[in-house]
């Protein structure tokens, strides 16, 4: 005789098969997925083909292989603290670095290039370039699109890095960037 405390029938393949068959859900009322895990991992094979699969990467004790490139470097040419840590090389890091920070801001790469183009690579508030190898910052409006997060729609330029703290510092306010202007020209000596 079969205890049915200790079965449960599966709708998907039409089976009653031991609760140990099946995985804990908390959700529904018995505490169990609705499937038995063989159906589910059916389903998973079918639902995930194509989907990005890891390939085995060279690893020793001084040289790593880069997931992106598929380069093999020194482990010095891995960044230890990134969020993408002993995957990608430094070069591919900065390169999927950027890439998140243009998806955050509504921008392809072709219009942050055409961007950068029309400013032929100077910030668009001081006209100088970047310091060292930094790019410039992404500037938009934060009324449109207060998260930080930007809809692509409201960028206003690229700047760098001085322009864009003292936009932030004053909260892109032009009253207060106009008071500091007359503040500046009233102000127009130097104290010995």
């Amino acid at each position: 005789m079969v205890n049915l405390e200790t079965m449960k029938y599966c709708k998907k393949c039409d089976q009653t098969k031991s609760l140990s068959e099946f995985h804990i859900k908390r959700q529904t009322r018995d505490g169990y997925a609705h499937y038995c895990r063989e159906c589910v991992s059916e389903y998973d094979k079918r639902e995930h083909v194509g989907q990005m699969v890891f390939k085995r990467l060279i690893r020793t004790e001084t040289h790593r292989q880069c997931r992106m490139c598929e380069k093999l470097f020194h482990i010095s040419e891995f960044n230890r603290n990134s969020k993408y840590p002993n995957s990608y090389c430094k070069e591919c890091t900065d390169i999927k670095q950027f890439r998140s920070l243009l998806k955050r801001m509504g921008l392809t790469e072709e219009r942050y290039n055409k961007i950068i183009s029309d400013q032929n690579n100077l910030c668009y508030i001081c006209k100088r370039p970047e310091k060292g190898d930094r790019r410039l910052s992404i500037d938009h409006d934060h009324q449109c699109c207060p998260s930080g997060r930007s809809c692509g729609v409201c960028v206003r330029g690229l700047i760098c890095l001085k322009c864009n703290t003292a936009l932030g510092a004053v909260n892109d306010d032009p009253q207060i960037l106009l008071s500091m202007i007359s503040y500046l020209q009233s102000h127009n000596y130097r104290l010995i």
